[in-house]
């Protein structure tokens, strides 16, 4: 039998985790939630956030993924490893637990398209606003975006093997703008940082700080209707990179069912399969598994120095 997925599962999970971890801590720009007439679109945007990171924090990754993957292991520790025990631990019915909770985690992503649209609507309705600036804004925050990934890292084989422990921590920049810093622009998606302990914050390059500088800038120059156009765009390219059915998130949640099927299928094996082959795979399975935990930090940056006293 070859090797039950590993790297899959785990890095499927840091994928889901950067983006929904950016975008249940995205705040609607005052525009939105200083007007009564919203204050259903911002309750329901606020509920559908924390339901949302409750079901995949507390839920799929601490329960779903790392519980379980910590009780199998337990079980092989203390010579329990029998296939039905295994099996009522990772199946509800006929469903994998793990499974399921990806099914609901995107259903509720689903559920955030009415939001989207009344996001884009408002948008849209926005007159007066200088597109060219927004877009020289828009293309400054991803600048700084790609800089701050260029400082993630990647979980391997060859790493998973060598540690005892590996940490893995999604560090979410959260960028303070203008000259009070009273505005505050999360990025699309956080860093992964890997270490034997949790990293809370990621480097300042020399580029980075350039950028920050730029951003200022290109902030100073929206008016009141670019500002408030730049801000929902932004909040609208969050919620896109966790609804679109083509991008990161969807896909990981996607990728992560598909391997947890193939782990969990190893307890419903022919007995005699179960004991000649399917055993040793899923220990062997769970030994890798408990040596990454997972951490999420919030890293604030300021782009000018009177916000940063």
């Amino acid at each position: 039998m070859a090797p039950l997925p590993v790297i899959p599962i785990l890095q499927s999970v840091m994928t889901a985790q950067t983006y929904l971890r950016a975008a249940t801590n995205a705040s609607l720009p005052p525009v939105i939630t200083s007007q009564g007439q919203y204050g259903p679109l911002v309750t329901s945007f606020v509920d559908w956030q924390e339901e949302l990171w409750t079901q995949f924090w507390l839920g799929l990754v601490n329960t779903g993924v790392v519980a379980a993957a910590e009780e199998v292991n337990t079980l092989y520790h203390s010579n329990l490893a029998d296939e039905e025990v295994i099996n009522g631990l990772l199946y509800d019915d006929d469903i994998p637990i793990a499974v399921a909770q990806c099914n609901d985690i995107a259903n509720l992503i689903a559920n955030a398209q009415p939001i989207l649209q009344q996001l884009e609507d408002i948008a849209a309705a926005i007159q007066g606003a200088d597109q060219a600036k927004v877009d020289a804004y828009a293309a400054l925050v991803a600048q700084l975006q790609d800089q701050f990934n260029a400082q993630e890292d990647k979980l391997t084989q060859d790493a998973l093997d060598s540690a005892t422990e590996i940490v893995s921590t999604a560090v979410d920049v959260a960028i303070a703008v203008g000259s009070e810093g009273e505005d505050t622009t999360q990025l699309i998606e956080g860093v992964i940082k890997l270490g034997t302990t949790a990293i809370d914050e990621l480097a300042l390059t020399g580029g980075i700080v350039e950028t920050l500088g730029q951003l200022e800038d290109a902030w100073a120059a929206l008016d009141q209707a670019s500002t408030d156009l730049a801000q929902i765009t932004h909040c609208c390219k969050q919620l896109k990179a966790v609804t679109d059915q083509a991008a990161a998130t969807l896909t990981a949640l996607n990728t992560l069912s598909t391997a947890w099927n193939s782990v969990a299928a190893t307890t419903t094996l022919p007995a005699d399969q179960w004991q000649a082959e399917g055993r040793t795979a899923l220990g062997q399975w769970a030994a890798q598994m408990v040596k990454l935990t997972f951490g999420n930090a919030t890293q604030r940056v300021s782009t000018s120095p009177v916000s940063a006293a």
